[in-house]
This record gives structure tokens, sequence and C-alpha cells, in this order.
């Protein structure tokens, strides 16, 4: 059958709509394009081959040593590790500050009008508070690190259990629309355009198949993102040759 003026508007309309979605999708891909050269230290020029998909240990690991590998690994984690380190050490000197200081040197002596050498002993005689403000303040900073760092290796581990779950899901609804919904629409596609060669072209059916085609297709990048997103935040938890979450895990 031949296509009314309105129905050609249509596919028109939706032939534009998705050359739009294209350019805004091609502008996302090349900037992040150019956030990665900016993290690598490249210019926007600079020659550049990036290789699609993620090469990470899909290994999976027990719960108990992948909250070890975050407290290990965790970029955040061993900053705030040093500074609890630092404020040990400052306590070790406000403590060391309470006891004289000892010096050994040369003595001499008068005995029965002879002068006698020998060796001295001397130390000042500490003040009355033997420094207890300045442990107190060190040992008040010392217990502050170890909170801000305990604190820090808590929300650590809950991201970990929140990131283990959105790969779980983005992996499975990258499955349901690869193996279920995207043979399902491509085989709509297929039978309505073999109805329209048998003269029966129903041009709003047809439009919908396609339509329901390209938008399966954009979620599948979406649901492909996603699960990339979330290796790639698991990665940053757990360090590099990270144990990941397997396929397998179900979501209870």
């Amino acid at each position: 059958g031949e296509l009314t003026r309105a129905e050609a508007r249509l596919f028109e309309l939706e032939h534009a709509d998705v050359r739009e979605q294209s350019i805004e999708l091609g502008a996302r891909s090349k900037t992040l394009e150019l956030a990665i050269r900016q993290l690598l230290g490249l210019m926007p020029d600079a020659p550049l081959t990036l290789i699609p998909g993620a090469s990470l240990d899909e290994a999976a690991g027990d719960d108990t040593a992948r909250k070890e590998r975050v407290a290990q690994n965790n970029a955040h984690l061993e900053t705030l590790r040093k500074q609890y380190d630092i404020a040990e050490h400052a306590l070790h000197v406000e403590i060391l500050k309470q006891y004289p200081d000892l010096t050994i040197g040369p003595a001499v002596a008068e005995e029965d009008g002879q002068t006698r050498l020998g060796l001295g002993l001397g130390f000042p005689i500490p003040s009355i508070n033997l420094n207890r403000q300045g442990i107190a303040e060190a040992n008040a900073e010392r217990e502050a690190a170890a909170a801000r760092f305990y604190a820090a290796y808590e929300l650590a581990v809950n991201d970990l259990a929140t990131t283990d779950r959105m790969l779980i899901a983005a992996r499975a609804r990258l499955a349901l629309l690869r193996d279920e919904v995207g043979p399902l629409v491509d085989q709509q596609v297929a039978e309505v355009l073999a109805v329209g060669r048998l003269g029966e072209l129903d041009p709003l059916l047809v439009l919908d198949a396609l339509r329901r085609r390209y938008d399966t297709k954009v979620e599948l990048l979406g649901a492909r993102e996603a699960e990339l997103r979330a290796m790639n935040d698991l990665k940053i938890l757990l360090g590099p040759d990270m144990p990941m979450v397997s396929e397998e895990t179900n979501d209870e």
C-alpha cells in the first residue's frame, strides 16, 4: 500500500528524533573520551585508542576477604590510616615530654682535699603537670583520627554492598534485554514487514515496531553502561586485582 502524507510525516518526525538522539549520544561519548584523556594527562588531540570492554578479575571472593580488601586497598582509607599514624606518633612525642632529658658528662669533685674525676648524670626536674595537657590533646586527636577511619570504613563497606546489588541488577537487566526483549522486537519488525510485502502494510504498526526495536537497543546500551559503572565503582573500592561479585550471585 501507499503512505498518506500524514503517515509519511510520522516517519519523517521519527527519523528526525532518532537523529537528534544520535547527535546527543555522540556528544556525550566525545565528552567522556576527553575526560579519559584528561585523567591520563593527554592533550585533546593526542593519539589514543580506546578498547571497549572491561578487563577486571571476575573471581568471587567471600564477604570477609572483600571487606578486608576494602580496608587495605581503598585509597581514601589509606589516607585516613596515615593520618592516624601521624596522630599516634604525635601522642608518643607528647608522652616522652613528661620524662626528664637525661644528660651524661664529666664530673669534678673534691674529696679529702683531692680532686677526683668521674661521670655525672643530670636531669631537670619535670613540671608538676607532667605535660598532661599535651598528652590529653594528642590522645584526643588520635581517637578522632581512629573514629574518622572506622566511620569511613563502615561507609565503604556499605558502598560495597550497594554496588554489588547495582551490578547484579544491571547484569539481570542486560540479560533480559539481550536474551528476551531483543529477539521479540526483532521478530515483531520482521513479521510486520512480511505482512507489508503482502500488500497489507500498516504504517503505524511498522513505526511502532521500529520504535520499540530502537528503544530496546538504547536500553541495552544503558544497561551495559550501568554494569560497567558498577564494576568500576567496585574497582575503586577494592583496588586492583579485586575479587568481583559473581554473576551467579542471587539477589535475595
